[in-house]
């Protein structure tokens, strides 16, 4: 059988509908498969959380979700105002919490804080020196439950996690 000779059998109407069920068959799966996918993609938040980023750094010059972060914030700073030393040492604690997320949703990668703020560039955060002894205050404050802390210390170290997420843009 030469060239031609299949070219013009399978161009003739013989095969066409010798493989007519076969073609229906696989287009219905197809179609079956389609809908599935499709399904799957409307049901998934990562389009909402993808489309939402994009439009909300586009429209505000923000990072998504900054509002959670200002919240969370927000609740720290008012740990300050309880005239309570327990408050204190748990807002100290929360910040360096709230500055490990966000250093790692941002894209820094490490077991502890120390490892991320190593790979961070001082031009992105600028006071990397002070994070990482206020981190050691912290891990006092958790490691050692006599460890006192007043009010102006506790305002100071929160300014230091202030200053470096304000360097992140997440305040």
């Amino acid at each position: 059988m030469d060239f031609s000779n299949l070219i013009s059998y399978l161009s003739s109407n013989k095969i066409s509908e010798t493989l007519l069920p076969f073609r229906n068959v696989f287009f219905l799966f197809s179609l079956f498969f389609f809908i599935i996918i499709l399904s799957l993609f409307l049901k998934t938040s990562w389009k909402k959380y993808a489309f939402l980023e994009d439009v909300v750094h586009f429209f505000f010059f923000r990072p998504y979700g900054i509002k959670k972060f200002t919240k969370s914030w927000q609740k720290i700073a008012k740990k300050l105002r309880s005239g309570d030393e327990s408050e204190y040492k748990l807002a100290i604690i929360e910040a360096d919490e709230t500055l490990n997320d966000i250093l790692e949703k941002v894209g820094y990668s490490g077991e502890t804080l120390e490892e991320k703020i190593d790979k961070v560039s001082l031009v992105v955060i600028s006071n990397k020196e002070e994070i990482l002894k206020v981190h050691k205050v912290r891990n006092s404050i958790v490691y050692n439950p006599n460890y006192k802390v007043e009010l102006e210390e506790a305002k100071k170290l929160l300014e230091i996690y202030r200053k470096a997420l304000t360097d992140l843009g997440m305040l």
